[in-house]
């Protein structure tokens, strides 16, 4: 089952009230179209051609009554619908959004999660609009050419069969064209996937393009693939507008022959008028709905395409999220006093053509004391890699690491990652106010009031105030990514993120790089003094101002 099966079957079996409801009022409205308005309508002219007033008036009432009854269910129809729509969309994005966050929850992928929302985005879209289309065309219109067959067969058998051949050459007509038909749809689609990829590594890389000189290159290069896309949306289109001219002529022959038989069995005498006002007024209607509803039925064909291209990115996504969905995992009362790590291994090249960059490692780190911890090697040793295994970001491919005795493996994930705090060389943040930034997992259960008095004490050094001295703390908003602060504002706020949080064990990685050699100073200061709050800090550092408040020192 793909992504979008997935979502939507989640999505019907939630709202499978709203929908069965929906349905039976689709029902309800095509008899009372077919079978009710279209006979009182027959029948009011019918008694009006024979001077029969008050039978007409009598036809007329009813008539009233029944479009009165119509307008109620077709509001009740639309109820039905509005409210599954309006949520739908946030449903879908919530979904989909959870679905990342488990999934990298348990191992975390180096995706590039910015370009993902425009996925994002599509898949919900996508799925909405599919959705819209069933529920508004597809489900109301098989409902009434099931009813319509109905009520023809009723009145006579020779119109139903004409009617029901008709639109059997119809439908397969429709899916004798589907193959090409989404040939041409996936081609164009795949052209409009890359074209989207390519805007979004301009704009990713537009400092670049701008600096080397490369504007009329890229410009060139992205106005081809356009032009590509245009060629293959024409020939799309056309096509699928040739093929509705035909499948409009079937359903205009369609109507002719019923008409036309209709006409023969009147004069003939075997079909009162009153049956032949109300059928030829079903025809017509059969004739509006279909012919309006056609483009409809190619919009699933653009569906299906479009969503294609989107399953192929999300469909690994999918499957690991099945795969994680239900895991549960304990939560061990954790002294923190002991990592082992036994014969780890760790590539990020899972075919094995390239070395692993851990290769069975072995080391145990007493993690108490208030130590300070050092962890050196050359550039891609792989020593953040180390300490993302440890938190489980990522997962070894050989050996095991363990905890007090308590293989990672078996303990839950945010447990774990709530007594080890880990600061990256990223410095984004999220756009809040800069102390929302700061106090970032600092929940009610973590001890909010210790994050705060120790934020308190870090703020009072004075390289620190300097550094914040135009910044509203309390209510200045970060921006997108942390943008409305300076690079050092970005990463020292990151720094005093995980020193004030109460976790036992803080890793930091690269805490002094590209700062100024007076702030460098402060921060070690802060460090020496903030160790006394902390069972161990783990340091990866190239910076050898750095070696000095080392308790111990570990090599990769």
């Amino acid at each position: 089952m793909n992504i979008v099966q997935y979502l939507l079957s989640r999505f019907l079996s939630e709202e499978r009230w709203n929908v069965g409801l929906m349905i039976f009022t689709s029902i309800v409205i095509n008899i009372l179209q077919t079978n009710g308005i279209s006979f009182l309508t027959a029948n009011i002219i019918q008694h009006l051609e024979e001077k029969q007033t008050q039978q007409a008036f009598t036809f007329f009432r009813y008539f009233l009554f029944v479009s009165i009854l119509y307008i109620t269910l077709y509001y009740g129809y639309r109820w039905f619908k509005d409210r599954m729509m309006t949520k739908m969309t946030q449903w879908l994005q919530f979904q989909i959004v959870k679905m990342i966050m488990t999934i990298n929850n348990q191992t975390m992928s180096n995706s590039n999660f910015t370009n993902i929302n425009t996925l994002i985005n599509q898949l919900t879209t996508t799925c909405f609009t599919f959705f819209t289309d069933v529920i508004t065309y597809l489900i109301p219109n098989v409902v009434f050419l099931l009813v319509v067959a109905g009520y023809f067969m009723y009145h006579h058998v020779g119109i139903a069969a004409l009617f029901i051949v008709g639109n059997l050459i119809l439908v397969t007509f429709y899916f004798l064209q589907w193959n090409q038909v989404m040939t041409k749809n996936l081609e164009y689609e795949g052209l409009n996937v890359q074209g989207e990829a390519q805007l979004v590594e301009i704009l990713n890389n537009l400092d670049k393009i701008v600096y080397r000189g490369q504007t009329q290159k890229e410009t060139e290069k992205y106005r081809g693939q356009q032009d590509r896309i245009v060629d293959a949306a024409y020939e799309y289109y056309h096509y699928v507008n040739r093929n509705m001219f035909i499948m409009n002529g079937i359903v205009l022959a369609t109507t002719g022959g019923c008409v036309y038989y209709l006409i023969r069995l009147v004069s003939q005498k075997k079909m009162t008028l009153t049956v032949f006002i109300t059928l030829f007024t079903i025809l017509l209607l059969y004739r509006e709905k279909v012919s309006g509803s056609l483009l409809e039925v190619f919009n699933l064909i653009d569906f299906i395409g479009h969503s294609q291209n989107i399953i192929n990115h999300f469909q690994k996504m999918s499957e690991e999220y099945h795969a994680v969905e239900n895991v549960q995992k304990s939560q061990p009362p954790l002294a923190l006093k002991v990592i082992e790590f036994r014969n780890v291994s760790y590539s990020y090249d899972p075919s094995g053509a390239t070395p692993p960059l851990l290769e069975n490692v072995s080391m145990t780190l007493h993690t108490e004391g208030h130590k300070v911890i050092g962890i050196t090697g050359l550039s891609g040793k792989g020593k953040s890699t180390f300490m993302k295994l440890l938190i489980k970001l990522y997962k070894c491919d050989e050996g095991t690491i363990t905890i007090d005795g308590h293989d990672i493996e078996t303990i839950d994930n945010d447990y774990l990652r709530s007594q080890i705090t880990y600061i990256n060389q990223n410095s984004k943040l999220f756009d809040r106010t800069v102390l929302e930034n700061l106090l970032f997992g600092c929940t009610d259960d973590t001890a909010p009031e210790v994050c705060r008095s120790r934020l308190a004490e870090i703020m009072q050094y004075p390289k620190i105030q300097q550094l914040y001295q135009n910044v509203n703390v309390e209510e200045g908003s970060s921006g997108h990514l942390g943008e409305k602060l300076s690079g050092g504002q970005r990463q020292v706020a990151n720094l005093i993120s995980g020193l004030i949080h109460p976790s036992p064990l803080l890793i930091l990685d690269e805490p002094t790089n590209a700062l100024d050699k007076a702030l460098k100073d402060e921060i070690v200061a802060i460090l020496q003094a903030f160790k006394s709050y902390k069972q161990c800090i783990l340091i990866i550092t190239h910076d050898k101002d750095l070696y000095a408040m080392f308790d111990e020192h570990v090599e990769l």
